[in-house]
């Protein structure tokens, strides 16, 4: 293991110098072009960090799934919250996933306009008996 590298003490005379470095090898300088890679590659991985934060901060339209209840063979109950500014139209998905994992029902449910943050029950059909139901995505609508 090569112990780290230090500059050589000033005041040396040329004989000393060069027997110093016969004995310990020339004296390695900082690999400035190494550093300054280092320092773009932790400035860019930073911005990115905060451009993701900024963009999950100010979603337009956010959800919170509560559960699921009232499971039969035909339909299950889905609640879930809806956070969004007034007057804007959102669609949200909803899933139901049998014991296997398979999907037995689906829907586009609309959330109406006029409201911002509102409380959604929605009576999901479904082929067979689900296991689990979830908000799969929310998003506006308009556009």
């Amino acid at each position: 293991m090569t112990p780290p590298s230090r500059p050589l003490p000033a005041g040396l005379s040329p004989e000393q110098r060069a027997r110093l470095e016969e004995r310990y090898g020339p004296a390695r300088r900082t690999p400035v072009g190494l550093l300054v890679a280092v320092a773009v590659l932790t400035l860019a991985f930073a911005g990115w960090v905060v451009w993701a934060a900024l963009q999950q901060a100010d979603q337009d339209v956010r959800w919170r799934t509560f559960g699921y209840h009232d499971v039969t063979d035909t339909s299950v109950v889905v609640e879930f919250d809806v956070f969004k500014r007034a007057g804007v139209p959102v669609t949200c998905v909803v899933r139901a996933l049998d014991f296997d994992g398979y999907e037995v029902g689906r829907a586009e449910v609309p959330v109406a306009a006029a409201v911002s943050d509102t409380h959604v029950v929605y009576a999901l059909p479904v082929t067979g008996r689900p296991n689990a139901a979830e908000v799969v995505s929310c998003a506006r609508s308009d556009g």
